[in-house]
């Protein structure tokens, strides 16, 4: 029985460990570049959004003008642009809602909402900051 000298396959077992080496040299920068930009990005917007902060100091709604006027205050040290969503809730459903196009550090707005009745609750969320959003059912008859 004839076999392969041991020349030849010690070749054959360098060439493939030749290639594998190249394949993961190829391989490993990219996958390290990816998960790195991922944890920084994360990393990033984790910092952004400790130093965020939303409160609605105030919320009324005017019966002769169908009318919710919601006072929004940027308390934390972030700027907010086109992030803030407020809405009227009746019975859990939206009846209004609307998008605060920029609202900067320590600004407070005022945010009007046409309703056809008194809303139960008002909420106030940040897509890019989701931890700072809440509500309330304390609104004001005027």
């Amino acid at each position: 029985m004839k076999g392969i000298s041991q020349v030849i396959s010690a070749v054959m077992i360098l060439a493939v460990a030749v290639s594998v080496s190249a394949i993961y040299l190829e391989w490993a920068p990219d996958l390290a570049e990816r998960a790195t930009g991922e944890v920084a990005d994360q990393s990033s917007d984790q910092i952004k959004c400790d130093n965020a902060g939303i409160f609605l100091s105030e919320a009324e709604y005017v019966q002769t003008a169908n009318r919710l006027d919601v006072w929004i205050e940027n308390t934390g040290t972030i700027a907010f642009e086109d992030d803030v969503t407020v809405s009227s809730l009746k019975d859990s459903s939206v009846q209004q809602q609307t998008t605060i196009s920029l609202l900067e550090v320590d600004e407070e707005q005022l945010v009007e909402l046409r309703v056809e009745e008194m809303p139960d609750s008002v909420a106030y969320s940040s897509q890019e900051c989701p931890e700072v959003g809440s509500s309330t059912d304390n609104i004001q008859i005027s």
